[in-house]
């Protein structure tokens, strides 16, 4: 991950961080996205109302009410998929290099050599 993806997804977790904290659910009755508050049991807030007046799909509603927790989720994901990326690239330059200390030959198939699949894992960890 270059430091251009690493900022970003470090802006991403600032404004995670910053929002209203708990989950968030649509009351209907009331027509606003409200949020437990985690040192009040029992007690909400709201954090977005829509006007009565302007139609907002359902569909919509709901993604923005979980919009934190997929966003998580997601921060979640792309941080482990990183991490495994930079360990199999880790451990195939490991292989390259007991490979070329012992003199045995790179091809693993015909159109592929070990060279090649590390060269393919560096350039995946840059993205």
């Amino acid at each position: 991950m270059d430091k251009l993806q690493a900022d970003k997804l470090t802006e991403i977790k600032e404004v995670l961080a910053a929002i209203t904290p708990g989950e968030w659910v649509f009351d209907e009755d009331n027509e606003t996205i409200m949020a437990d508050v985690p040192q009040h049991p029992g007690r909400s807030e709201s954090v977005f109302g829509f006007d009565p007046e302007i139609y907002v799909r359902d569909e919509d509603i709901h993604f923005i009410a979980h919009a934190p927790e997929y966003i998580t989720y997601l921060l979640q994901l792309v941080e482990t998929q990183a991490q495994a990326l930079e360990e199999a690239h880790t451990a195939m330059l490991d292989a390259l290099s007991v490979m070329e200390m012992e003199g045995r030959d790179f091809n693993l198939m015909p159109q592929c050599t070990i060279q090649e699949a590390a060269k393919k894992l560096e350039a995946l960890t840059q993205v």
